[in-house]
């Protein structure tokens, strides 16, 4: 039978300073223990964890909010319908539960955990608080495999391990001291090798002084022969942070007669020890004594017989209320009255009473005994005694079965201190079988293999990395069995990541043979790649410091160069270091402001930076640099000194200059201007000044090209270049933001000159490539000219004079005044030759610019035959063959200053590509003249053909007049029926005025193109009144195309443009587009009309819904007839393609109309 449950009705703790000790140690307990605790309030469903359970469930301590939903959620789906049952059985009855159960943690990992729990319950019996512990004893489980061999194994594996994996080492000589240390001690305590050795600090540290001595006389015996065996003795050592540890020590003799001493850390299992240690005395006691208490009882109670293990016992405990009488007093009247304060006595009273009224054959309950001194455990068994009521009643101390297991437990727990508390992977493998029978959680971080998953298939090679794979299972073929075997390679873990793993591995031995192989495995990635990254740095800061354009240098504290680059020996004005190593600084260079500079490396603690200063070197030279020193001190002293100098020579040269400079921004003989970020001008110089009114409003603030260009500079904070023509000159503006002022500098220069070059080259460029094509006339080529020199200088007013020596006139055959509304150069024809300017430069041969008064005196008493006189003149010769023939001039009305003897040079250049073009002119004329003499006689005998063909070619454009007549009165018509008169007047006015113009050109052979594009606009224009503006034209005109000069045959686009609005854009609803370009190509006018209507397939469609006529307008036949006749005439010169334009889904877009129209000179 179990012993019924206790119910607790109310629980006060009174939290004292006492208290705060008990939690205190209490957790430490749990921590060591790996025992975690939880409080499930019933009530309102809250839940309490002690540190440990955190830990055990995966969590930070407090770093999740603990609630009995997450323990239900992180049991393992087949443990979870128990659990419920059990949890569901302790509420209903007054029983508790005891469970081993899996848990999923936070982390995934799956754990085995040992569960207990009470219920408390108020005075209505209802449960109000369950209170438990979990243990986590997923080790227990995973280790079951071990503990069948752990018995014949434990002292060897034990032994080994200890001689294996120490980690202190220390040797001492025969006088006590200690002269070798090992790495991991300095480690661990945080001291240097030096420090442990010159304080004998496992000698000098042990708590008191009589340990000291002990310890010092125990190694002199030891070590002179008096003590010849050794045994493992416990020291206590500080570390660096005042932290005490207990360190196990095991001594060898070596030879030589020193004693070493291999040492390991066990400060965790001391204050475990320190935990349990009354009872631990208890145990040790109890195990003397296993004699069974045999008493008596009457039916009465009273104990009438007892053995002598009972007498002992009962006369030992000399306590008043013992529940152990002695022969004579009454044993169930002892047990009742410690029912109040022994749990115990109340079950066990129950029990004997079942037995002595024979309800049961027997009763036997453990119990736990604070009688005496400790506490002890026994089994108490009652069984009937003869045929009354008697029974006897039996005390069987079970305390050594209870310290067995608990020295079990505490065997279990040291073995796993010793292997789960080092962050190495700890292995145990049969070296037979080559099988798993241990492995630490360590090995699952290293690894990142889980411990079931290591210990049912430990294949360690197929993780190692494919280039080391071979050599290390050679490595621990050869080497293992010997203890030798001691190797670094790499591994790839689950994640693909490389990792690299340092291991060692070591033979247990029995009788020379071996049975177990053990082994360590660390992980010593960050080491290698700590290698690897201290080899490169090495290299980047030798790179660095060879490399470096600053000087770097170490000297010693007498000023000797130990150390430097070649940047270093260049500034100072050698060519390398070599010439400067071992060298006195003072033997290189004067330092100017060494005074300063000592002393302020003094008073900055021996670190110095950012110093400028003076440096007077060999050569003569003085350069400005900026230092940096720190002196570098050794053991306390000070050992060299480090630097580095920078010249800033050219720097501060730069500075002064920019000083300079902004001292006086008003004489800056460039604009400068400061704008704020309201556009407002806040400060402008005197050249800046004459600027203003260009670029600025009334209010003083930015127009808004120059305050949009501001607004960008300031939120880009970036430098914005621009160039701008102010007036008549041009300007370069640097507009740098300077963004903690919100407001811009702007720096201008004047580029008149540089942007007047590259345009005197662009028009001279232009005139040449002009001038290279065909010539139509002196005019036209004069036009030319006088365009493209409007866009360097003046030339508003320019006229070209030509002389003829035979008649000794002058002659103009393009004259531009910007004073005569129309000029015709046929007024200046025949004029004798004079004394005026142009005579002038003929006479002299040379050219001419005159000014103001200049001009009056040059002109006195001629001034009548001026209609006004210009303030600036200027004319350049045209000269062929040495001959003058004739003067290109120009001249301002109203600036004296408009030409420059700049103007004249440019002009002059101009006047000498004009007069060889002249030439080449007049010489195509006479060729041209000479050739149409020749052809005279063959041109009259095809007159009459010719004649018939024109003939032909103006009826059929006369047969265009009625189609196209027609087509208006329809329009008319419509607007009559619409009743809407003021339209149909206009465009009957309209109409008039285009039915005149066509009367004119039909009597015509050919005429102007300038006529036919005034002509198509008329038309174009009627039929957007006609089509309600459902279209837009537009008409587009080459520059090589001289409207005036060119003829064609009248009428000759009109049909193709009637084609496309009738049946292309006249078809659409709105939107509609025609465009009429006119270029030159090949020496032949190209007339290029496109439209965006619906195309001839649709319009043909529309065509026969509308008509039910699919044949072709009369206009195109008309027309195709009369460029049949015309290409007779020019010898096939006449030509007109039709296309269809469509999108890439091969939809129409529109048609393109290309015709191309010979030049004809016949007036």
């Amino acid at each position: 039978m179990k012993p019924a449950d206790i119910t607790m009705k109310s629980l006060t703790i009174t939290k004292d300073k006492s208290t705060d000790q008990m939690i205190e140690f209490l957790k430490r307990a749990q921590s060591i223990a790996k025992i975690g605790s939880w409080d499930w309030n019933i009530i309102d469903n809250t839940e309490h964890w002690s540190d440990e359970q955190f830990r055990i469930f995966g969590y930070e301590p407090l770093g999740v909010k603990p609630t009995h939903q997450l323990f239900i959620d992180s049991i393992h789906k087949d443990d979870k319908v128990r659990v419920l049952k059990a949890i569901d059985d302790i509420l209903a009855d007054d029983i508790s539960f005891d469970l081993e159960l899996r848990i999923h943690c936070n982390k995934g990992q799956l754990k085995w955990i040992h569960s207990q729990g009470s219920v408390y319950r108020d005075d209505n019996g209802e449960p109000i608080r369950m209170v438990g512990t979990i243990q986590d004893i997923t080790n227990r489980k995973f280790t079951s495999r071990l503990s069948n061999n752990l018995s014949e194994q434990k002292l060897l594996l034990s032994d080994t391990i200890l001689k294996n994996i120490g980690h202190f080492i220390f040797a001492a000589n025969t006088k006590g001291d200690i002269f070798y240390v090992s790495n991991s001690i300095s480690e661990k305590l945080g001291f240097t090798q030096e420090e442990i050795l010159s304080n004998n600090l496992f000698i000098n540290t042990d708590r008191t002084s009589r340990e000291i001595l002990e310890k010092r006389t125990y190694i002199k015996d030891v070590l002179n022969g008096k003590v010849l065996i050794t045994k493992p003795y416990e020291t206590w050592i500080t570390d660096k942070n005042d932290q005490e540890h207990c360190i196990l020590w095991r001594d060898t003799i070596a030879p030589g007669k020193a004693l070493i001493s291999i040492g390991a850390d066990i400060t965790e299992r001391k204050e475990a020890e320190k935990i349990i240690n009354d009872s631990e005395q208890l145990k040790n006691g109890i195990l003397s004594s296993l004699s069974t208490h045999i008493g008596v009882l009457d039916s009465d109670g009273v104990v009438f017989a007892t053995n002598e293990a009972w007498d002992r016992y009962s006369e030992t405990i000399k306590q008043k209320k013992t529940t152990r009488p002695k022969k004579g007093e009454n044993y169930m009247l002892k047990i009742k009255a410690s029912m109040d304060t022994d749990k115990f006595s109340a079950p066990i009273y129950n029990g004997i009473i079942t037995v002595m009224e024979r309800k049961e054959k027997y009763f036997y309950a453990d119990y736990q005994s604070s009688e005496g001194k400790g506490e002890k455990w026994f089994t108490l068994r009652v069984t009937p005694f003869g045929n009354g009521k008697g029974v006897v009643i039996t005390h069987t101390s079970i305390t050594d079965r209870i310290t067995a297991n608990t020295a079990l437990k505490a065997s279990e727990q040291k073995f796993r201190q010793l292997t789960e508390s080092i962050q190495e992977a700890f292995w145990l493998t049969d070296w037979e079988t080559k099988e798993a029978i241990y492995v630490n959680p360590a090995y699952e971080t290293i690894y990142g293999h889980s411990h079931p998953n290591v210990l049912n298939d430990m294949n360690w090679a197929a993780y190692i990395h494919v280039e080391d794979k071979k050599w290390v299972a050679e490595e621990y073929r050869t080497k293992a069995e010997s203890g030798n075997y001691d190797v670094e390679f790499r591994i790839i873990d689950p994640s693909g990541e490389t990792r690299w793993i340092h291991e060692r591995a070591f033979p247990i031995k029995e009788n020379d043979k071996v049975l177990r192989m053990a082994g360590y495995s660390s992980d010593i990635t960050d080491r290698r790649n700590a290698q690897n990254e201290l080899t490169k740095s090495e290299e980047q800061y030798r790179l660095l410091f060879e490399r470096n354009l600053a000087g770097v240098y170490r000297a010693t504290i007498d000023n000797v160069i130990i150390e430097c680059n070649d940047s270093f020996a260049k500034i100072i004005g050698f060519k390398s270091r070599e010439e400067v190593l071992e060298k006195n600084i003072g033997l290189l260079y004067e330092h100017v402001d060494a005074h300063d500079f000592y002393k302020k490396l003094a008073i900055n603690g021996g670190n110095l930076t950012g110093f400028e200063s003076q440096l007077l070197l060999n050569d003569g030279r003085t350069i400005r640099v900026l230092e940096n020193a720190s002196i570098v001190k050794e053991n306390g002293k000070e050992a060299f000194m480090e630097g580095t100098i920078i010249d800033i020579t050219k720097l501060k040269d730069a500075e002064v200059q920019i000083e300079a400079w902004a001292r006086i921004p008003e004489e800056n003989p460039n604009p400068v201007l400061r704008i704020d970020s309201s556009n407002q001008v806040i400060f402008v110089n005197q050249a800046g000044s004459k600027l203003i009114k260009h670029i600025t409003l009334d209010s003083d603030k930015l127009i808004p090209f120059y305050s949009d260009t501001v607004k960008k500079a300031i939120s880009l904070n970036k430098i914005v270049e621009i160039e701008k023509k102010i007036g008549d000159n041009f300007y370069s503006f640097s507009i740098r933001p300077v963004k903690e002022h919100n407001y811009v500098n702007i720096y201008g220069r004047d580029i008149t000159q540089r942007t007047r070059i590259d345009l005197i080259r662009e028009v001279t460029f232009t005139i040449s490539r002009k001038a290279s094509s065909k010539i139509r006339s002196i005019n036209s080529l004069s036009r030319i000219i006088h365009n493209e020199l409007a866009k360097v200088i003046p030339a508003k007013s320019l006229y070209l004079a030509l002389y003829d020596k035979k008649t000794n006139g002058i002659t103009f055959p393009y004259y531009k005044d910007e004073n005569i509304e129309e000029c015709n150069a046929k007024t200046y024809i025949d004029r004798e030759f004079g004394q005026g300017l142009t005579e002038q430069v003929l006479i002299s041969k040379k050219p001419m610019l005159i000014k103001g008064q200049d001009i009056l005196n040059s002109i006195e008493g001629r001034i009548q035959d001026y209609d006004e006189i210009p303030k600036s003149w200027i004319g350049v010769p045209l000269i062929q063959d040495e001959e003058v023939f004739g003067v290109l001039a120009l001249q301002s009305y109203d600036d004296e200053r408009a030409y420059t003897e700049e103007s004249v040079e440019f002009l002059g250049f101009v006047a000498r590509q004009l007069a060889g073009l002249i030439e080449r002119v007049n010489s195509t004329a006479l060729i041209l003249k000479q050739q149409k003499d020749l052809n005279s006689e063959k041109e009259k005998l095809k007159d009459q053909r010719d004649l018939a063909l024109q003939y032909q070619s103006m009826l059929l454009s006369s047969q265009l007049n009625p189609h196209f007549i027609f087509n208006s009165l329809n329009s008319i018509q419509y607007f009559i029926l619409d009743k809407d008169p003021v339209p149909a007047l206009n465009f009957l006015s309209d109409f008039s005025s285009l039915m005149r113009s066509v009367l004119n050109n039909s009597a015509q052979k050919y005429i102007t193109l300038t006529a036919e594009i005034t002509f198509l606009e008329m038309y174009l224009n009627l039929e957007l009144t006609r089509y309600s503006d459902k279209f837009r034209y537009e008409i587009i005109i080459s520059e090589d195309v001289d409207t005036d000069e060119i003829l064609i045959p009248p009428m000759l686009l009109q049909p193709f443009i009637e084609n496309t609005v009738i049946h292309g854009v006249g078809n659409l609803v709105k939107d509609g587009l025609i465009t009429i370009a006119l270029d030159m190509k090949n020496e032949k006018v190209e007339c290029v009309i496109t439209d965006n209507g619906v195309g001839r397939e649709e319009a043909a469609r529309l065509k026969v819904m509308r008509k039910g006529d699919p044949s072709k307008s009369w206009s195109t036949d008309i027309n195709s007839s009369r460029l049949e006749i015309l290409n007779e005439l020019e010898c096939n010169q006449y030509s007109a393609k039709v296309k269809d334009q469509t999108n890439q889904e091969g939809k129409s877009i529109g048609t393109q109309v290309i015709v191309t129209i010979p030049i004809s000179q016949d007036e």
